[in-house]
């Protein structure tokens, strides 16, 4: 069952980190925004086996695994660590 998650520009996948990321100097409008509405998106039954996002690297993968790797991304999103949820080290 393929499901398809359109981002634009809220998240992406990091073929780096093997792991999906969020972009806060890319925010325009409201981080604590952003990390809500993701947070409602991981809350919700929706599951996606596809992320393709407006810029970053797109991904396929386990529904269920990339749930987890968003519930995991909101989570970093809400720390006050810079480089919580960048692509940067």
């Amino acid at each position: 069952d393929e499901r398809y998650l359109f981002t634009g520009d809220s998240l992406a996948w990091s073929h780096e980190r093997r792991n999906l990321i969020a972009f806060r100097g890319a925010c325009w409008h409201s981080w604590a925004a952003q990390t809500e509405s993701l947070d409602r998106l991981a809350q919700s039954a929706h599951r996606f086996s596809w992320v393709l996002p407006g810029h970053g690297a797109r991904t396929k993968g386990d529904p269920e695994d990339l749930h987890g790797h968003l519930t995991g991304l909101v989570e970093r999103m809400r720390r006050p660590e810079k480089d919580s949820y960048s692509g940067r080290k």
